[in-house]
């Protein structure tokens, strides 16, 4: 038999480094300052070191910062749940329970009758809420809701949990979405399109090697 226990989904816990500022920022610099990694670090590979750095900054970001249970809360839409669709859930789960107890004819017939019963009541109030929706979407507050429910979908879609900040040509830190994109964006350019800087000395191209075909702009 199927087993319908409900199963705790558990996350995995994280730093909560959003509270990186003011003077949660002040005191995790000041114990990292004064931890003993910056004692023998000349004499320590550059890997073992950063190793070290790296685990030091995590423990005393989890004391300073905080972190997370890692428990997610559920993306499912649940607007459809009502009274009926309740009661028809607690039936089949009552006849689901009376059958294991007593694998009998009746009791099987009893919770298929339960079971499409139930499919039946989520079926009818997910149509009548999605009628609603669909109503809705033909009016500007609608327009204003779809927008809005894909920029959520495109934020949780990101990896929150990584560093996301890159430096432009002045060494600024950018962390914002469009100034990081420009500055890729222009890196890249650079980098397939643009010139190097450097000559090349001596050296000279012979007519025979260069190659004349159209090569399209990246």
């Amino acid at each position: 038999m199927r087993d319908l226990r409900k199963r705790k989904v558990i996350g995995e816990a994280r730093i909560k480094w959003w509270k990186l500022q003011g003077e949660n920022q002040q005191a995790l610099l000041d114990k990292v300052g004064s931890s003993d990694i910056w004692s023998d670090y000349k004499e320590q590979d550059i890997d073992a070191t950063w190793d070290k750095v790296e685990h030091v900054v995590k423990d005393v970001a989890r004391v300073v910062l905080g972190e997370s249970k890692g428990n997610r809360p559920s993306s499912k839409d649940i607007s459809w749940w009502n009274d009926e669709v309740r009661q028809a859930i607690k039936a089949k789960r009552e006849c689901y329970k009376a059958l294991g107890k007593c694998m009998s004819n009746e009791n099987f017939e009893k919770y298929k009758e339960a079971r499409q019963a139930a499919k039946k009541a989520v079926r009818d109030a997910m149509t009548k809420v999605n009628q609603k929706m669909y109503t809705k979407l033909d009016t500007k507050e609608g327009e204003k809701d779809i927008y809005k429910l894909a920029r959520i979908r495109d934020r949780k879609t990101r990896d929150i949990g990584r560093v996301r900040c890159v430096k432009d040509m002045d060494n600024k830190v950018l962390v914002q979405d469009n100034e990081i994109k420009g500055r890729w964006s222009s890196y890249f350019d650079t980098l397939f399109n643009g010139h190097p800087e450097q000559g090349f000395g001596d050296v000279q191209v012979m007519p025979n090697m260069v190659n004349p075909r159209f090569v399209r702009r990246i």
